[in-house]
């Protein structure tokens, strides 16, 4: 199945939390960005199981 939208835009933001959690400086937040990477993986891979 071809790539949507939806999964361009998973992608971009899971690039973008991986940015995120490589300069954070800010103990509290590194946490809750992991979270966040963690949270995108997950949605990109249950898309996948999906198809």
């Amino acid at each position: 199945m071809a790539e949507t939208n939806d999964d361009a835009i998973l992608r971009e933001m899971l690039a973008l939390a991986d940015r995120l959690c490589a300069q954070a400086t800010d103990t509290m937040m590194t946490g809750q960005y992991a979270f966040l990477r963690a949270r995108i993986d997950a949605l990109l891979e249950l898309r996948g199981a999906a198809e």
